[in-house]
């Protein structure tokens, strides 16, 4: 009797099995594990895709000669492809620390290091391989800034625009714009000469441009409360305005400071980002800006549940979600979440504590046109040297 109940029950489960709800799941896959040779380590950018499955990269230390970083270029199934090392010297660059951009079949980007300056460099490199020095950073020299971190944009008017973390007249970083031909020019010098900074200080993400012509950004400090600003500016260097200081007085500070990565833009007027600090548990936050200025919180990082500090700049996927991955905390090693910035908030995916996966994302992911997203992790891996690494969504019916 007992036996025939068994046998009813798993042909009752059975046949419910055939009719339940797919699997549903995001899978965090390890594509390269760098070595720490002749490939290049410790990648800190993300990826950017030029073409369907070809992807480009950096990595800010090594290279063939010891050097000080390299480009490479990635396809899925096959080793990374070294396309340029940054020597020793540092000549022409060195500790590429930003994401390319892709202009047709040429890639523009920038050095933190190097150059004859030593303040940082900019670049460009065709995808056959072919390296041209653009400009080397001058420092004060000029009002020039130094130590460029942030990727380049190209504006309406085909100039490109990036940032400097220091240099300028007073030594708190500026905004510039870039000529073809590499001439640049400064538009803003951020901090004053007695340092209060109310302006600003240290800006480390890119800019964005808006429909409306203005250049959009951030500084990592300064500000009424020292937790940086949100501004926006004229592509001459005219009209600033500063829309908001960051880190506003309380315990804690429920609002979030110290932007790293760019704005990216959400619906309508606004703008999605994220800061690395404060936050209701001091871990950073995610935050939406109109173009008028109008700030709105709408979340905090807590490292022991989602992970944090967040790292580079949100994506957008086609199901109107934001993506971004986390540097630290949740099982151990960093995280990747989605936000809807109306509603939820999930963690889909953890690196495990062992760095297997890798470890410590900071590069923003690229929403890739396979429908997965690619990243890269500066350390972890087979070496602990950082890894690319891939996150799809998976659904499938039950077995």
């Amino acid at each position: 009797m007992k036996r025939r109940w068994i046998s009813h029950l798993v042909l009752a489960l059975s046949a419910g099995a055939a009719h339940a709800a797919p699997n549903d799941y995001w899978k965090l896959e390890l594509l390269h594990s760098f070595d720490g040779g002749a490939g290049g380590y410790l990648p800190y950018a993300g990826l950017v895709e030029s073409s369907k499955g070809v992807f480009w990269g950096t990595t800010s230390l090594g290279g063939v000669r010891d050097g000080s970083g390299t480009v490479f270029k990635f396809v899925p199934g096959a080793a990374p492809t070294v396309m340029h090392t940054f020597a020793n010297d540092g000549a022409a660059g060195g500790r590429p620390m930003a994401a390319l951009l892709p202009v047709g079949r040429v890639l523009y980007g920038t050095t933190a290091l190097g150059g004859s300056q030593q303040k940082g460099t900019l670049f460009k490199m065709s995808t056959l391989g072919s390296f041209t020095l653009l400009h080397s950073m001058a420092g004060t020299a000029g009002n020039e800034g130094s130590e460029p971190r942030a990727p380049l944009i190209r504006g309406s008017d085909g100039k490109f625009y990036g940032t400097t973390r220091y240099g300028g007249a007073h030594q708190k970083g500026t905004v510039f714009r870039m000529e073809s031909s590499g001439a640049v020019t400064t538009l803003r010098s951020f901090g004053s000469p007695l340092g209060a900074g109310n302006d600003g200080e240290m800006p480390m993400a890119p800019l964005l441009q808006r429909a409306d012509g203005l250049l959009y950004g951030s500084t990592a400090l300064g500000g009424a409360n020292d937790g940086g600003v949100l501004f926006r500016m004229g592509t001459t260097g005219a009209s600033f305005t500063l829309l908001a200081s960051l880190g506003a007085p309380g315990s804690p500070r429920t609002g979030g400071c110290t932007p790293q990565a760019g704005l990216v833009p959400a619906t309508g007027t606004s703008m999605a980002g994220t800061t690395t600090g404060c936050g209701s548990a001091g871990s950073g936050a995610i935050f939406s800006l109109t173009t008028g200025g109008a700030v709105s919180w709408l979340h905090s990082f807590v490292p022991a549940t989602n992970g944090a500090p967040p790292g580079g700049e949100l994506v957008q996927r086609s199901d109107g979600r934001f993506y971004g991955v986390t540097q630290d905390g949740a099982i151990g090693c960093g995280s990747v979440y989605s936000k809807n910035l109306s509603g939820s908030f999930a963690r889909i995916a953890a690196f495990p504590a062992d760095g297997s996966l890798g470890c410590g994302p900071v590069g923003a992911l690229t929403n890739a046109q396979d429908g997965a997203l690619y990243g890269v992790t500066m350390a972890g891996g087979a070496f602990n040297k950082g890894v690319i690494f891939r996150v799809r969504h998976i659904v499938s019916l039950p077995d």
